[in-house]
């Protein structure tokens, strides 16, 4: 899914589904205008791009099933026009960063199957926009306790 923007000079959106990407730069593919990433099943290999800063008006993010490593940056909580952000089936390890659940579009955060450590922030359950959360099989120190 590739789509023009202004004058056929920009990509509002880019997916690959089962096929292998080599690389993924801001230039080559992504300019700012960029609203929607999906490259699931692709073969990623290392950290989560960096270039994804780079993208305000960036809504739909999708990473599944892919081999990224490290940890899920901070910065990612810049994105406020975030709906759906999936990171599920990597290699991710660390914390969730604390700015994702001040996130105030974010429906559907996706980083189930990884490596993740520390604890389930409590301020997810305080999101009103959060409509799916999906956390299992990591390695996270917290329980989620039942009122």
């Amino acid at each position: 899914m590739a789509s023009a923007g202004s004058g056929g000079c920009g990509i509002s959106a880019y997916a690959t589904t089962r096929s292998p990407a080599r690389y993924l730069t801001c230039s080559a593919i992504a300019p700012p205008s960029t609203s929607r990433t999906s490259t699931t099943t692709t073969s990623i290999v290392g950290g989560v791009p960096r270039w994804l800063d780079a993208l305000p008006n960036l809504m739909v993010l999708r990473l599944s099933h892919n081999s990224i490593s490290g940890h899920i940056p901070p910065s990612l909580a810049n994105l406020t026009k975030i709906v759906q952000l999936e990171f599920d089936q990597n290699l991710l390890e660390s914390s969730i960063p604390d700015g994702l659940p001040r996130l105030p579009a974010l429906r559907m955060l996706a980083l189930s199957q990884n490596s993740l450590t520390g604890e389930i922030l409590p301020s997810f359950f305080n999101m009103t926009s959060l409509r799916g959360l999906a956390l299992a099989n990591n390695v996270f120190r917290s329980e989620l306790l039942a009122d």
